[in-house]
């Protein structure tokens, strides 16, 4: 078990290698060439949770994407390269499947509870933090520390000065599994409500409701 939570530990937080399907989306054409996808973040602040926030925004970011059509288009002479013909015609464009991308949920002890969703206070008060990229169907994607508090073997799961022990792993993992999974219910929700031009804001809502009083 140390061993296999040592493994965990050296994987990087996300790994999309086979998170984005881009056997119709990203490919160009049948050239068998296809897209480089790059996100650049910036973080203009930080009071906590910010791996969570860029997790969520790079698959909205995703979502978003539009590919271009691309069409070969063979040269004027048999010898000739074939040439890549982008359609600038936004309908042509087709979009990524984002189902397979994680969001990550980053967990904090402090004491002996785990808490989520963690301010910069609580995040310099707590003994470990373990971020956990979890996707759609509660598949662990990657996991890695971000904070000093290390994983050690005890029996004593509510030692709170040592980190997670690998008892108390097991339960941080289900933790994030399960809020991982409820968080991509609502992204995903609010990405198709965005796509169809029907998203409300929490004052719309609560406008509604007075109204309705």
């Amino acid at each position: 078990m140390r061993e296999c939570a040592a493994s965990l530990l050296k994987r990087p937080a996300v790994s999309c290698v086979q998170s984005v399907d881009h056997r119709h989306a990203a490919a160009a054409g049948d050239t068998g060439l296809c897209w480089v996808l790059q996100c650049d973040c910036l973080v203009l602040s930080n009071d906590g949770g910010v791996l969570d926030a860029l997790s969520i925004a790079v698959k909205a970011a995703l979502a978003d994407c539009k590919i271009p059509k691309v069409t070969s288009v063979a040269g004027p002479n048999p010898d000739d390269p074939q040439e890549l013909e982008l359609d600038d015609d936004p309908e042509e464009c087709s979009r990524l499947d984002v189902t397979g991308v994680p969001l990550i949920v980053t967990l904090y002890k402090i004491g002996t509870k785990n808490i989520i969703d963690a301010s910069a206070d609580e995040v310099a008060c707590s003994a470990s933090g373990i971020a956990v990229a979890v996707d759609s169907k509660k598949k662990i994607r990657g996991l890695t520390q971000v904070t000093a508090g290390g994983i050690y073997v005890s029996n004593k799961s509510n030692d709170a000065s040592k980190g997670v022990s690998l008892g108390n792993l097991r339960a941080v993992l289900k933790t994030a599994t399960d809020v991982g999974t409820k968080l991509h219910k609502k992204v995903d929700a609010f990405l198709l409500s965005a796509a169809s031009g029907v998203v409300e804001s929490d004052d719309e809502e609560e406008g509604d409701n007075d109204m309705e009083e």
